[in-house]
């Protein structure tokens, strides 16, 4: 995307030029002779391409460390007060089960709530799994 937006910059173009252009998923065919077809065609399919977080992992994690000390107090960064894991973890994946489902999000669009709850999930299986089985023997608490 930057090789691009530099080779568009330095043709003249001002940057809120070229994504008002794109934005409206358009190009202008003249951009062909400014650099390789393939600098312009990855720039165009980088703009439109969906990015990919880690956030369901995120809450693989969390899950297993709310399985791990279920009395900890956790802080949700907008709400200063002390919420143990054990009440703030279900909560927290309540609330992204709830949004997935309705489609209302109250932290905006363009989040993947099913991913986050897959995460959870895959997070509480592998919990699970560890503590029935072979790891017993290494834990040191």
């Amino acid at each position: 995307f930057n090789e691009g937006m530099d080779v568009l910059l330095g043709s003249g173009l001002t940057r809120p030029e070229i994504m008002d252009i794109i934005s409206q998923g358009k190009f202008n065919p003249a951009w062909y002779n400014l650099a390789p077809r393939s600098t312009i065609d990855n720039f165009l399919m980088a703009y439109s391409t969906p990015a990919v977080g880690a956030s369901g992992a995120i809450y693989g994690i969390l899950v297993a460390f709310g399985m791990s000390y279920p009395n900890s107090e956790l802080f949700l960064i907008f709400l200063p007060i002390p919420i143990k894991a054990k009440y703030f973890i279900p909560v927290l994946i309540g609330l992204d089960l709830f949004s997935g489902v309705t489609g209302y999000s109250i932290f905006g669009q363009g989040i993947a709530h099913f991913a986050h709850v897959g995460g959870a999930l895959f997070g509480f299986i592998m919990m699970w799994y560890w503590k029935r089985n072979q790891f017993n023997k290494n834990r040191w608490d």
